[in-house]
């Protein structure tokens, strides 16, 4: 008898454990599929324009300008803990080129929205980004008001990071214009380009060009062969650049493959067909809007003290190419913004505001 209860009761142990093993297996299973619908795609992070509307309370960090500068300036606010909001000129029609960013070191991000991708995925959901074009700019009680054409918010600091805009808006031509630095991998050996050049800063990349395509017309208004300086001499022996005078561009025609460049000189109206146009006109700050609340020099730049990107007015900061008057590369713009961040970190904690949350 003894013997009889001892079988039964192992028997029973056993079917237990036999019961166990899938209940776990399913609990792993369930716990995987919970942890699969909690991982989220990084490209699902990445930064999106905002629909919502504008917060009633005030943020503490507003960014004028969504180019290199103010979104690097903007995520490291963010991964500090500060609820940022960026407003980007929804006009910036230039960053949908899909062309390496130049002048960025090792791993480079493809283009300008892969960047964006790149870097909304480090905002920890900290950051709101705004295609909206903002129309003024005041400041009332260590508070700044923003306006713009979507509406009305207000934050403790703000950094205007708006860039340079060409003194006479060329016509742009998606995937083919280039404005400057435009210096990219885009080019072939079978490419040819025409660049306008009407500044004095087009030498060298036009001598850089010549070696990547196969023909450059050089159009300028002024050129006159100089033979003192080394650069001009090599650019005049060069067989492959053709230098060509204009008084005045007529338009630029998108064609199937290629751009149709017509123009006038001496009355006459002529035409020269390109795989590329390269518009390196002269560029200014873009620092209209806070002419009044800042400091500008005589190029338009706004003026800032040392690297801080501190302005003339109390928690107004400035990064990036606003802050200078020519081209900057894209790496120095986003050293420029992280600097700022941490000078902005320093202006919000000296005024007893603090991060939501500290990234840990």
């Amino acid at each position: 008898m003894k013997k009889v209860f001892l079988l039964i009761l192992f028997f029973s142990f056993g079917l237990l454990a036999g019961e166990e093993e899938p209940s776990k297996e399913l609990s792993e299973q369930a716990n995987q599929k919970k942890e699969e619908n909690v991982e989220e795609p990084i490209e699902e992070k990445g930064l999106s324009p905002q629909t919502a509307p504008f917060p009633k309370k005030p943020v503490p960090i507003a960014v004028i300008g969504g180019g290199i500068s103010g979104l690097t300036c903007a995520i490291e606010c963010a991964k500090m803990g500060y609820d940022v909001i960026v407003c980007d000129d929804p006009e910036k029609k230039w960053r949908e080129i899909e062309n390496p960013l130049s002048n960025w070191p090792g791993g480079a991000p493809n283009s300008y929205n892969d960047l964006l991708k790149t870097l909304g995925s480090q905002a920890e959901n900290k950051l709101s980004l705004y295609h909206t074009k903002v129309t003024k700019i005041t400041k009332s009680q260590n508070l700044f008001q923003i306006t713009s054409d979507k509406g009305t918010f207000s934050s403790h600091a703000l950094i205007i990071a708006t860039g340079q805009e060409p003194q006479q808006m060329p016509i742009f031509t998606k995937n083919r214009f280039l404005p400057r630095p435009w210096m990219t991998t885009a080019f072939q050996p079978s490419d040819t380009a025409i660049i306008v050049a009407n500044d004095e800063t087009y030498l060298l990349s036009l001598i850089q060009l010549s070696f990547r395509v196969k023909k450059v017309y050089c159009f300028t208004r002024n050129f006159r062969p100089i033979t003192h300086s080394p650069l001009e001499k090599l650019a005049q022996k060069l067989p492959n650049i053709e230098h060509v005078l204009y008084d005045r561009l007529d338009k630029i025609t998108d064609k199937e493959k290629t751009l149709l460049l017509q123009y006038l000189r001496q009355g006459s109206k002529k035409q020269i067909e390109a795989s590329w146009i390269i518009l390196d006109i002269p560029w200014m700050p873009n620092s209209k809007i806070f002419s009044k609340l800042v400091s500008i020099d005589s190029r338009g730049a706004i003026i800032t003290e040392a690297e801080s990107g501190q302005t003339s007015t109390s928690g107004l900061f400035a990064c990036g190419e606003v802050a200078h008057k020519d081209h900057i590369s894209a790496i120095k713009a986003a050293a420029e913004g992280e600097k700022v961040a941490q000078s902005v970190s320093r202006y919000l904690f000296e005024h007893w505001i603090f991060p939501a949350s500290k990234k840990e």
